[in-house]
């Protein structure tokens, strides 16, 4: 009987374990698109004056390219909400749309928030899940400083 508590208890901590290495490689890869968006040098960069924001739909503005030969639309948005009205912020334009990324350092750290949220339900998820505390208090400290530094960083 012993050993079958035993053999269900690791095997209930493998699963846990899996669960939360593809929620971690999920967070980086989106952390690694996010971050291609926003210094991507394909993109049409310039400058987007905050007009609005909603908490559904992030926030639109005017946008001003950096050159003045490139052609982008006169109205963008911004699917965060990572600004406030009548802000000036850099951005770069998703090829093909009127959707708009932060750029620099703002930019980066926002497109890492993804991972940083994968990183505290992970840890939650050791904990929780697997009864792993010290593994688990490791991940959600290393999420509280990437989410804190985003914060920071807008």
């Amino acid at each position: 009987m012993v050993k079958s508590n035993a053999a269900g208890r690791r095997l209930k901590v493998v699963f846990f374990e899996l669960v939360v290495l593809v929620l971690l490689v999920s967070g980086f890869w989106m952390g690694v698109k996010g971050t291609q968006d926003a210094t991507g040098s394909t993109r049409v960069r310039g400058s987007m004056a905050v007009a609005a924001c909603s908490t559904t739909s992030g926030c639109t503005g005017t946008f001003t390219p950096d050159r003045s030969g490139d052609s982008a639309p006169r109205t963008v948005r911004i699917s965060t909400i990572a600004a406030h009205k009548g802000e000036k912020v850099a951005v770069a334009l998703r090829p093909g749309t009127n959707v708009a990324v932060r750029t620099g350092v703002a930019g980066f750290l926002l497109a890492w928030v993804v991972f940083g949220g994968a990183l505290l339900l992970g840890g939650l998820l050791l904990r929780l899940g697997a009864g792993l505390p010290r593994p688990a208090g490791a991940l959600a400290l290393a999420g509280a400083v990437v989410l804190g530094a985003a914060w920071l960083g807008r």
